[in-house]
């Protein structure tokens, strides 16, 4: 079955994540920019260092409603507000929650953000822009196995950047997941751009680690391509389109309830 583009709907007033469903949101991070000077109130110091880091204006602001949009996503799941979240990060630099709660993992591309939330499951999300040649430009530098790039030339020019992509994204997803980042090597890229969807998959690199992945392609964007890996079981994947709401002078959605009215 193909994926459909509108699976992204409006979450509803009452939301609530189950322990065998993963919460997947996406944001349209230009369409969003006006909200970015409330969503700078809610990060962190470090956060906003980090933000004023960048050169380029569009891409602080990018930053600044991404990570925004993440801590009123989160802090709606925990019933907080989004500036009273502490984050802590792992020796790959997988962010978590320092208080526990749900797990959650996040990716952007240019103006997408997608972030996925869930109770029990490790679980990396990416989503990355296609652009044409983007396949000749990686493959080169990463030294891709022989099979991979059989696999590829295989194609029509034209499907080429997005089956590189589609490929680069599941490993990335499945490299946050298991929490070693991309330390797993190309070696085993062929595997990846071979996937059907959804399908489990086990530990690549290490015979000793019995655990299982589940690997799901996602409907991002016509001009995106995205994965989730989640460990253990199959969920029940559930897609939520995050946005704000300016007619009301605040979010729509309850996630972002919090903003309108309360601090941050």
């Amino acid at each position: 079955m193909g994926i459909r583009a509108n699976r992204w709907i409006a979450p509803p007033s009452s939301l609530e994540l189950k322990h065998d469903e993963i919460h997947l949101w996406r944001a349209d991070l230009d369409r969003e920019m006006h909200s970015y000077p409330v969503l700078e109130q809610t990060l962190a110091p470090e956060e906003r260092r980090k933000a004023h880091g960048f050169r380029s204006e569009l891409e602080r602001c990018r930053y600044i409603v991404a990570r925004g949009a993440l801590r009123t996503i989160l802090a709606w799941y925990l019933k907080m507000t989004p500036g009273s979240l502490v984050f802590s990060y792992g020796l790959q630099g997988k962010p978590e929650l320092a208080g526990g709660g749900v797990r959650f993992n996040v990716s952007h591309s240019q103006g997408l953000a997608l972030f996925a939330i869930t109770r029990a499951s490790d679980l990396g999300v990416d989503v990355e822009r296609v652009r044409p040649g983007i396949e000749k430009e990686l493959a080169t530098s990463l030294f891709l196995p022989p099979q991979a790039i059989r696999l590829l030339e295989a194609l029509p020019k034209f499907a080429r950047p997005r089956a590189f992509l589609r490929g680069w994204t599941r490993m990335e997803a499945y490299s946050k997941a298991r929490g070693v980042g991309l330390t797993l090597g190309f070696e085993n890229f062929d595997v990846f751009l071979n996937r059907n969807r959804p399908r489990l998959l086990y530990a690549l690199g290490n015979p000793k680690e019995t655990a299982a992945f589940w690997l799901y392609d996602l409907p991002a964007h016509g001009s995106y391509v995205a994965a989730l890996a989640a460990r253990g079981r199959k969920c029940r994947l559930r897609y939520w389109g995050w946005r704000v709401n300016p007619g009301a002078g605040g979010p729509a959605g309850p996630t972002l309830a919090r903003l309108n009215g309360i601090p941050i």
